[in-house]
């Protein structure tokens, strides 16, 4: 950055005209959620580094400071409060964090004087790159040059005067190897012509072949002779040099003005980084090999750059940091401009609340944010010149925090609480939601998780608007207990009635079971869905019953045993009608006028009201049947009590086979018995009504539909005691 690198009198000059400039000390009129101030450290001198990294890898950052004056680098925690400092001989000018020694625990580098420092995670002397006497080391970066595996020290330098100042001879950029874990092996260096100096400098695989490249700008400057010093001269052309890993130069160009920033993206998706190059007052986009793709001009110099795909297009937007924050496409046509009280100094472009598009940071005379479109979104209340900005998340807790730099101070802003309130009105949304399709039990889980975000943000209006709905939800809960143990209750019933062959019970207890599931305060999807297969599985048990009380029927009229023929024919029909399927219904009726028509006065059709479980029996291929039945449909219950009951079953079958056959035989001929002894005693009465001229005894005659039912239940003819089992 421009601003820091200036000497220590221009800097504080610059210094008070922005804080004169900035007259409006008012409240910000934005969503003062959007950041929120978390805490403020004071140095004792002006600010010249920055970094933020994590230097315990405990998934929290610590900050990383120097100031020029007192000559000392520190570290705070993620909270502020200060872990360690130490202090350096000469004027110290910049700070970074790595891992130059490859244990995974990064290491900091600091510019102090005319060597690199290098100081452990816990403030541990280690090893220094000494550049020469004579020379200020001003900025560090860090690459893997010579492409071993390990990170590699890039210092750039200019002469100085004994009181820090810049002598006008070139400056020098050194490269040291990282790897040497003694002495610090020096890998090359590269001069600048005439009294240039190393004011950017940057490194980047330039190619996109595995190498990395060191890009330098230069800022010119001229004599001093009454002070024996050197002034700068922004507005004068100045050298851009690309540097190969080994120090061999690449190319070179010569830029409008002073080089002042240095950013390096592929912003045209060519596989190749372009060089984003700020200088006095142009913004110039260079390719890979050297070739001016474009180029803008501005007002002032461009104090920062930055290249980022705002839009979502897979193309990455140009910012420059100058008199506003300009935004540029690929084409260099302009995209938007956000406007500040004053020059912007610094750029930072991040997530801030997980929309997945990036937020604009500029540092000026204050700290603004824009949205990707250019709007507005917050501007700080704090009107100190901010010359470093980074992003990083200090407290682990996913939320990223801003950490802004200034003269003698480090600001630390909070994204978490925006987004914890979108999190927490998205919970308090879902619950409204699953209340309305009344889901409760799903409603009061999201209240519960929405009340413990706005506890946590003393949100006192949310939390009672939570809890008012939390009241209604739990009254409607207890209504919910209430019919859901009634139709737990109505499913067990259900299923020991299907178990014991009872299927239209069965089919009774299911549908009542569903009609609690789903009532118009209450759905319990999964209590529906079960109610519903029990149902659907009974009637399937119930319409096998009624086809093999047809066939058992039919087998019964072959044999003329006609009173059993129309009690099964009867039980199909009472099925049959039960479900209301009328294809069945009709052939069992005809079945039924056919067993009357052809067993006439052999029939008695009182006898199917209130018999009894003698007069059920059926053969033993039929009970085989329903056992197959069982089976089928019993997969969806219980599986210890259908392996009980099936175990049973087979005892059973094989005792009822015997005893089948054997009553069968016994009750056809006692029926038998019974009909002739019946037609006898009518055929005298009748023969004594005609001698006694009374009128004859008038036969009995089927008339559809109209038969002995077992039960009533609204209307709809029931099966008998007989056909429930």
């Amino acid at each position: 950055m421009f601003h820091r690198t200036l000497t220590i009198s221009a800097l504080l000059l610059l210094t008070a005209a922005s804080m004169l400039a900035a007259a409006d000390n008012s409240t910000s009129d934005y969503n003062p959620e959007y950041l929120h101030f978390m805490f403020r450290h004071e140095t004792k001198e002006v600010l010249s580094g920055m970094d933020v990294a994590d230097l315990k890898g405990d998934g929290r950052g610590e900050i990383l400071y120097v100031d020029s004056q007192e000559g000392a680098v520190f570290a705070l925690d993620g909270a502020g409060k200060q872990l360690w400092g130490k202090s350096l001989a000469g004027y110290v000018f910049d700070v970074k964090a790595a891992d130059i020694n490859g244990d995974g625990m990064k290491e900091v580098l600091v510019g102090s004087g005319s060597d690199v420092s290098v100081f452990g995670a816990n403030g541990e002397n280690g090893k220094k790159y000494l550049t020469g006497m004579g020379n200020q080391v001003h900025d560090i970066q860090v690459a893997d040059l010579n492409s071993d595996g390990k990170v590699d020290i890039i210092a750039s330098t200019y002469t100085k005067t004994e009181s820090g100042a810049s002598q006008c001879e070139p400056g020098i950029v050194f490269a040291f190897d990282g790897a040497d874990n003694a002495a610090s092996k020096r890998l090359w260096s590269y001069t600048l012509k005439g009294k240039d100096y190393p004011l950017a400098v940057i490194s980047a695989d330039l190619e996109g072949d595995g190498k990395t490249e060191v890009v330098v700008g230069s800022m010119k400057r001229t004599s001093d002779t009454s002070k024996k010093e050197c002034k700068d001269a922004l507005d004068q052309p100045a050298a851009l040099v690309v540097i190969n890993g080994d120090g061999t130069v690449r190319w070179n160009a010569t830029t409008l003005g002073g080089v002042v920033s240095l950013y390096a993206a592929d912003i045209n998706g060519d596989g190749k980084k372009e060089i984003m190059v700020g200088s006095y007052p142009f913004l110039t986009v260079y390719s890979s090999t050297g070739d001016v793709l474009w180029s803008r001009e501005g007002v002032t110099y461009i104090s920062d750059t930055v290249a980022y795909d705002l839009n979502g297009d897979g193309k990455s937007e140009v910012l420059a940091a100058s008199k506003d924050v300009n935004v540029y496409n690929v084409d260099s046509t302009p995209m938007w401009s956000g406007k500040t009280e004053n020059r912007v100094y610094t750029l930072a472009v991040a997530d801030l609340h997980g929309s997945g598009y990036g937020d604009v940071l500029a540092g000026s005379n204050r700290l603004y944010v824009f949205s990707r479109d250019g709007t507005l979104m917050w501007k700080g209340d704090d009107m100190r010149t901010i010359d470093f900005l980074n992003v990083f998340d200090l407290d682990g807790d996913g939320h990223p925090e801003v950490i802004v730099g200034g003269i003698k101070n480090i600001s630390v802003y909070g994204s978490g609480v925006l987004i914890e309130r979108e999190s927490a009105a998205d919970f308090y949304h879902k619950a409204e939601l699953l209340y309305q399709d009344n889901n409760f039990t799903g409603a009061y889980e999201q209240l519960l998780l929405a009340e413990e975000k706005y506890l946590a943000l003393k949100d006192r209006d949310s939390i009672v608007k939570v809890a008012d709905l939390k009241k209604l939800v739990q009254s409607k809960l207890g209504q919910v207990a209430s019919l859901k143990i009634e139709g737990d209750e109505l499913v067990r019933k259900s299923k020991e009635a299907y178990l014991t062959g009872d299927f239209v019970q069965a089919i009774r207890y299911a549908a009542q079971a569903r009609e609690k599931y789903a009532t118009p305060d209450y759905r319990d999807d999964a209590g529906v869905a079960n109610s519903t297969r029990l149902r659907a599985s009974a009637e399937e048990a119930l319409r096998l019953n009624a086809s093999e009380s047809m066939t058992i029927a039919e087998n019964f009229l072959a044999n003329k045993s006609y009173q059993l023929a129309y009690e099964s024919a009867s039980d199909a029909y009472d099925a049959y009608n039960f479900l209301n399927e009328k294809e069945g219904l009709a052939v069992a009726d005809a079945l039924v006028k056919k067993v009357l028509s052809e067993g006439g006065r052999a029939v008695d059709t009182s006898m199917r009201e209130g018999r009894n479980s003698e007069n059920s029996t059926v053969d033993a291929a039929s009970l085989r049947l329903r056992l197959d039945a069982i089976k089928a449909r019993a997969e969806a219950l219980d599986p210890v009590t259908v392996a009980v009951v099936l175990a049973f079953a087979v005892f059973l079958t094989g005792f009822l086979s015997i005893v089948a056959f054997n009553l069968r035989w016994f009750l056809s001929n006692r029926k038998k018995k019974q009909l002739r002894t019946k037609e006898t005693a009518a055929r005298v009465a009748a023969i004594k009504a005609a001698a006694d001229g009374n009128i004859p005894v008038e036969e009995a005659s089927y008339q559809p539909g109209i038969r002995p039912f077992s039960e009533h239940h609204d209307g709809v003819r029931l099966p008998t005691k007989r056909f429930r089992r």
